[in-house]
């Protein structure tokens, strides 16, 4: 089981370097950078446990966007310690 919620942190965690990537091109401002980022991650969270729970063979679990979001959460306090 641990290993199944290592791969809902570290795919969020990729995602989540991905997406500040993308938006850290567009704005140069760090904390608003890291909030969209964040924001994003954890909307799509949500809305990939909403469409798993409209699947027959999976089940939504609020504790997996927890999940998700620990792994965006991790990657944007990297991203901090990295640029000081």
């Amino acid at each position: 089981m641990a290993q199944f919620k290592m791969g809902h942190i570290s795919e969020y965690f990729i995602l989540a370097v991905l997406t500040y990537r993308v938006m850290a091109l567009h704005n140069d401002n760090l904390l608003e950078t890291i909030v969209r980022t964040f924001a994003f991650v954890v909307l799509i969270a949500v809305t990939d446990e909403f469409h798993q729970s409209l699947t027959m063979y999976r089940g939504a679990s609020i504790g997996d966007v927890g999940y998700d979001s620990f792994g965006g959460s991790l990657a944007m306090w990297l991203t901090v310690q990295l640029r000081k």
